[in-house]
């Protein structure tokens, strides 16, 4: 609820907190740990005052482990494990690492049309991610392609 308020700073102190208390209570492979996780990391991406892009480096180390763990445990098309790869995807984009990003993305659209379909938001959501990482690195045709394909599944 901070994190989506916009009190990022009081959030990211409370999910630190939650995830150091789940790291001694659970273990570090725990679903609810790697929940906290994944949290965090999405908490650490956002923008905050005095910085145009949050912390993607930690983000990225942070996501990579709740990726890896729910990969472990759920499945790699697994939801929640999906979620994680976007938000790895996303902090990877963030400090341009595009080709890493664009595999991740490739994986989290993929799932969310199996899981959903075609024409589902998630599925939508994530076709559009792929594309506009695929206009970010230059490669304007695949993106081009991912739109249209995308456009006909509605």
């Amino acid at each position: 609820v901070l994190h989506q308020g916009g009190h990022l700073d009081q959030a990211e102190l409370l999910l630190r907190r939650a995830l150091k208390g789940r790291t001694a209570r659970l273990g570090t492979t725990h679903l609810d740990t790697l929940s906290a996780v994944h949290s965090l990391a999405a908490c650490l991406l956002a923008p905050r005052r005095g910085r145009a892009t949050g912390m993607p480096a930690e983000a990225e180390s942070l996501a990579r482990c709740a990726f890896s763990g729910r990969s472990a445990a759920l499945g790699e098309w697994h939801p929640l494990t999906l979620a994680s790869a976007a938000c790895l995807a996303d902090a990877l984009q963030a400090q341009q690492k595009l080709d890493e990003s664009e595999k991740l993305r490739r994986i989290v659209w993929e799932g969310q049309r199996l899981i959903h379909g075609s024409a589902n938001p998630d599925a939508r959501a994530a076709a559009e991610s792929l594309a506009q990482l695929l206009e970010e690195s230059g490669n304007l045709p695949e993106a081009e392609r991912v739109q249209r394909r995308t456009a006909l599944d509605r």
